[in-house]
């Protein structure tokens, strides 16, 4: 795994230099892809040969939950960056960490015990002893009986697996070779999964469905009443216009004044806070009490 984590990081470099050209960024992204999917077979693997049975199931579900994990780490580190959107660091930033990420586990896992069915499968069965022993936190009861039932279980898969013989890779895509019906069907099943799964384009929407859904300032409600300055002002900036006060149907008949009056009634209940369209001093002078308040609108 610590190759994987090298080309990860060779790749990084190589987005982080980027200057011009989107094809020295799409390079990058192939090279660090390449470590990326090295990666998401060996840890899985490993953490599955390695784990007690007690935990496997717990321990190989933890690899999903780290990358959900490290997508809410990225978009924390996103956010800070957003007050130099405009600078090349926002974005080198961003890329450079997930250098430092990487390091933990490719130098820790030159620390780890070897993988106890790796070296099984190679007849190395004191070194598999000690190795599971070492995980188990036994190191130093190697013969102990959890230790001891691991390896009879290693050993029994072990010696199913060679009396199956060896396989190659074209018996993936050959029944006749493999002997087992609907082979191709199941490789390229479990290819078309993977493949499509990610076809879909599921992770535009997990990586940008906030920002998509965001409603654009051109497209938001203008149905919201303005405040009385803003409707002064542009009672004041549109003298030509006619004023229309749509509040009540007692409206017409109760505000019969001329537009200076409207103007200035307008002006003075807002400099007072009184209900728009009374132009008197005192609330209780109003001749309408209207029960809604819409907008003021020009015709």
């Amino acid at each position: 795994m610590s190759f994987g984590v090298i080309i990860f990081i060779i790749g990084n470099i190589i987005q982080i230099t980027a200057m011009n050209s989107w094809v020295h960024m799409m390079i990058g992204r192939f090279v660090a892809g390449l470590g990326v999917g090295n990666l998401s077979v060996g840890v899985p693997m490993f953490q599955s040969e390695c784990a007690p049975r007690e935990i496997r199931g717990a321990v190989v579900a933890s690899y999903q939950l780290m990358i959900t994990f490290g997508i809410l780490i990225s978009n924390i580190v996103c956010y800070g960056v957003r007050n130099i959107q405009d600078s090349d660091a926002s974005w080198r930033i961003v890329i450079g960490l997930g250098i430092a990420f990487s390091l933990p586990l490719g130098i820790g896992i030159m620390f780890v015990p070897e993988s106890p069915r790796w070296l099984a499968g190679r007849h190395r069965w004191e070194d598999a002893r000690m190795s599971m022993a070492r995980l188990r936190g036994m190191k130093d009861d190697p013969k102990n009986e959890l230790v001891e039932e691991d390896i009879q279980e290693m050993y029994a898969l072990v010696e199913k697996e060679e009396r199956a013989g060896v396989g190659g890779w074209l018996e993936c895509f050959s029944d006749r070779k493999a002997g087992i019906p609907k082979t191709l069907y199941r490789t390229l099943l479990g290819i078309l999964i993977h493949f499509l799964q990610q076809w879909t384009g599921v992770n535009y929407f997990c990586e940008f469905s906030a920002s998509s859904a965001r409603v654009p300032r051109s497209h938001q409600s203008t149905t919201a009443r303005p405040s009385s300055t803003r409707l002064v002002s542009r009672t004041l900036s549109k003298p030509s216009s006619s004023l229309v006060l749509s509040t009540s149907p007692s409206l017409s008949t109760a505000c019969t004044s001329s537009r200076s009056s409207a103007v200035d009634g307008l002006s003075s209940s807002a400099r007072s806070g009184r209900p728009l369209g009374c132009a008197s001093s005192r609330l209780s002078a109003c001749p309408w009490t209207p029960r809604t308040t819409r907008p003021l609108a020009w015709s």
